[in-house]
Formats: C-alpha cells, sequence, structure tokens
C-alpha cells in the first residue's frame, strides 16, 4: 500500500513541478513544513563523486557553492521530502561521468566582440536509496543543474531538475519505469 501511495506521490509532485516553476527553497524551510530535519551530506552515503573531478574547479559558476556533497543531497532531499514527508535519502552515488553542456554569447569588451560563456548545464546521473517510511527504494535519477546569463549583466537563472528514471526494490525488481521531471528555478 506504501509502495502505491509513493508511486502517486511521484506522480503528482510531477505535474505539478510541470504547472508552475517554483522558488527555490531551503532543507529548513522544507523541513520545518513537514516538521522533520535531516541534514542531508551529513547523514547520507555519498560515493562515486570522483566523477565530478575533472568539473570541479568550475563548480562554483552553478552558484551552489563548492561543498557538492552537501548541495547535492541538499536537493535531493529537498524534492524528496517534497513528494513524502517520511522520505530519507540514505545514499546517492554518481554512476559515471557527469554530462556537461555550454553555449557561448557574443559581448562587446572595449569594443571588441568576444565569445563569453553564458550557459552551463551539468547532468549527474545518479543510484539513490531512499527509505519511505517502510522500506528502502533504489532509484535511478539524474540531477541536472542549469545555469542561464552568465555573461549577462542580470543575475543568473538557476533551474534544477531531478527526473527520476527507474525504480526498484531492495532486491533489484522493477517497481516502477517512469520519466518524471522535477523542476526548481530561482535567480541566485
Amino acid at each position: 500500500m506504501k509502495t502505491r501511495a509513493y508511486l502517486l506521490s511521484l506522480l503528482t509532485i510531477s505535474m505539478l513541478s510541470a504547472c508552475s516553476q517554483q522558488e527555490a527553497t531551503s532543507v529548513d524551510e522544507i523541513s520545518s513544513k513537514y516538521n522533520t530535519s535531516q541534514t542531508p551530506a551529513k547523514e547520507t552515503e555519498m560515493s562515486g563523486f570522483d566523477c565530478i573531478a575533472e568539473f570541479k574547479d568550475r563548480l562554483y559558476l552553478l552558484g551552489r557553492g563548492d561543498d557538492y556533497p552537501n548541495f547535492i543531497a541538499q536537493d535531493i532531499t529537498i524534492e524528496l521530502i517534497k513528494q513524502d514527508p517520511e522520505s530519507k535519502l540514505i545514499s546517492a552515488t554518481c554512476k559515471s561521468e557527469v554530462e556537461l553542456g555550454v553555449k557561448f554569447a557574443d559581448v562587446i569588451v572595449d569594443g571588441t566582440a568576444q565569445q563569453s560563456l553564458d550557459y552551463l548545464e551539468a547532468s549527474f546521473p545518479l543510484e539513490l536509496v531512499v527509505f519511505n517510511g517502510e522500506e528502502n527504494w533504489i532509484l535511478d535519477t539524474v540531477l541536472q543543474y542549469q545555469v542561464d546569463g552568465l555573461s549577462s549583466q542580470e543575475i543568473p537563472t538557476l533551474t534544477k531538475h531531478f527526473k527520476v528514471i527507474e525504480s526498484y526494490d531492495e532486491n533489484r525488481r522493477v517497481l516502477k519505469k517512469f520519466n518524471l521531471n522535477y523542476s526548481d528555478s530561482s535567480s541566485d
């Protein structure tokens, strides 16, 4: 019964997220709303994040700081708690290299046209173990950050997408294959 409710919760949050962009919300706000507390990276086993090695010196461009285990765990935790207040992120494993995408814009510097980084996209392929209040689930996910307007005089816009691809029980039996996207946009 809990499994069906959890799947319905995933589908509901997907539909709600598709209908409106939400302001960035901190874990503290989410935790107080649902009367729960979780310190993401300290309570979560984080592994495989050597996949970030080549990208590590550019993490600051995401506008999330350089403590990537903490901000990744925090962003995942926010999405999980929105879906089910009893959810707890047990572990997150980076499954392969971070996929990067960039776009450049023409800018004028001292009267000369130059190319400047304007858009950055970083996709983290993750396997999560999540306790849903009754049992552990394994989720194949992609956490994606998109930063737009880096070359602009305006504040860049950060958009986060959390995509659940497939879910398994602890014995690796497929519970559900789906393509759910959760988005959160903010200007930092």
